[in-house]
């Protein structure tokens, strides 16, 4: 009975390793992928975005996410539970691109690059059930290209997602965090202006 038991614990032991192998395997194959020396500009780009993020007070260090476009079929992105300003190759994973999928990795995947952040103005503009004046700053409101409602981004612009988050496309993940920081400095503007 009692090697009978062994055995069956054992047997499920393996079953379960067997089961976790191939995430483990992905993530090293990812981790050795986004730290080899070919990929060093990618993960700068990252980086930079990320750090730009922070300072600019647009996300959270590890609330936030920024991809990157590798091919037609997927995307380098960065793992929900990173640092931000500490990006290097164990913080980025792999994507895959489907038109149901993940509005992150699909933005990034059509534009360039994708940000997905909670700067505090527009999602309190849009909390309110209001949107931004892009008359307030004819350069700001250009800069940020088009504000939408939602995450169905398909060019550089914004989309405000209420109670949920911000997401930005750009040409380059440093260039989506510009086109948030511009729609950020809108919406706070916006707050700020009186109703009449």
């Amino acid at each position: 009975m009692t090697t009978r038991f062994i055995d069956r614990a054992i047997r499920s032991s393996v079953d379960r390793a067997q089961k976790m192998q191939p995430r483990r395997v992905r993530r090293v194959a990812e981790e050795t992928l986004y730290s080899a020396p070919a990929q060093r500009s990618l993960v700068e780009d990252l980086r930079s975005a990320g750090e730009y993020l922070i300072s600019a007070g647009l996300g959270t260090r590890a609330g936030s996410v920024v991809a990157v476009r590798r091919s037609d079929r997927s995307v380098a992105v960065t793992r929900t539970d990173t640092d931000l300003t500490a990006v290097d190759g164990r913080s980025i994973e792999t994507a895959p691109v489907a038109p149901d999928g993940d509005p992150v990795a699909r933005t990034a995947a059509l534009v360039g690059a994708a940000v997905w952040a909670h700067p505090p103005a527009l999602l309190a503009l849009a909390a309110r059930g209001g949107s931004v004046d892009a008359s307030t700053s004819r350069g700001l409101a250009g800069r940020c290209g088009p504000i939408v409602s939602g995450d169905d981004l398909r060019e550089p612009g914004v989309g405000v997602v209420a109670g949920e988050g911000v997401l930005a496309a750009g040409s380059s993940a440093v260039d989506a965090v510009a086109r948030l920081e511009a729609a950020e400095r809108l919406a706070t503007i916006t707050l700020r202006i009186p109703d009449m």
